[in-house]
């Protein structure tokens, strides 16, 4: 197994080590995006009972360590909900519904790149263009993928800032895009609920900008209750290609985070997700 069986740091030990590393400025790996000028509403900071938080989520939502939780604000948009850390400036998670009906809506939305802060978080907390400029060859990785908006305010609300975490290329375009399409192809038997975000494990930790924390995994939870699938998938940041399938309980037990907190404890405890199909 790749992984290192340990929880990662907790946020505040991040943040120190952040304070400490200079990232030399280089060109960014992404030609800048123009965004236009919009009408959508923002994403407001909101009650985790509220019905525009609940609709992403099967029941609870995703729930995290205190340490990992400090200084985070929940974003609910149109099509998913994020919880951003001010800390990592990168989402903990963000979460969403997906069913064959949105993801057959999402196939006719034209996707634009444009990458946007978002404006509800204060400048000193929100990752910026900037920083992604400044920050050398990653990819602006999305955690609710910009292919699962199925409006047009769905989809620009997925290029905000608040829901991108700094990716390598080839893990953004093969790997992680195979992934994101299988889970996709699962609304075929059952709606199917995600919770993705980055993981920090380690004390090796370097930033965009000096701001912007990088990831050294990324995770895909997922939970298909009327086809009983769940589990998640565990992937260094890397080109390296490869990923571990846990259950939601290993997954929980590793690193802090508990995606589905209503899920029946025999499905948590047993179910592992699907072997990936590879297409890229």
């Amino acid at each position: 197994m790749f992984m290192p069986r340990r929880a990662p740091p907790p946020i505040a030990l991040i943040a120190v080590v952040l304070a400490a590393i200079a990232v030399p400025a280089s060109r960014h790996f992404l030609a800048n995006a123009q965004s236009r000028a919009v009408n959508f509403p923002q994403a407001t900071s909101a009650d985790p009972a509220s019905p525009a938080c609940r609709a992403q989520s099967p029941g609870a939502q995703p729930s995290a360590s205190a340490s990992l939780e400090r200084q985070t604000t929940l974003l609910c948009y149109s099509e998913y909900v994020a919880r951003y850390s001010g800390l990592s400036r990168t989402p903990i998670w963000s979460a969403e519904r997906l069913t064959r009906a949105r993801i057959a809506a999402a196939k006719d939305q034209i996707r634009e790149n444009r990458f946007h802060p978002d404006p509800s978080l204060s400048p000193d907390q929100a990752a910026s263009l900037a920083d992604y400029r400044s920050g050398g060859a990653y990819d602006r990785g999305h955690m609710a993928p910009n292919g699962d908006g199925a409006t047009e305010q769905g989809t620009y609300e997925m290029f905000s800032l608040a829901n991108i975490v700094p990716q390598n290329p080839t893990h953004n375009r093969h790997l992680w895009a195979d992934i994101e399409t299988n889970v996709r192809y699962l609304t075929n038997r059952s709606e199917v609920y995600v919770v993705t975000g980055p993981l920090f494990v380690g004390s090796q930790l370097t930033a965009l900008n000096e701001r912007v924390l990088v990831p050294t995994h990324l995770y895909k939870a997922i939970y298909a209750p009327h086809a009983g699938i769940a589990g998640v998938y565990v992937s260094p940041n890397s080109a390296a290609q490869t990923y571990e399938r846990l259950t939601i309980a290993e997954f929980k037990d590793q690193f802090g985070i508990s995606p589905f907190p209503d899920m029946p404890a025999d499905l948590a405890t047993a179910a592992r997700p699907p072997e990936i199909r590879r297409y890229r």
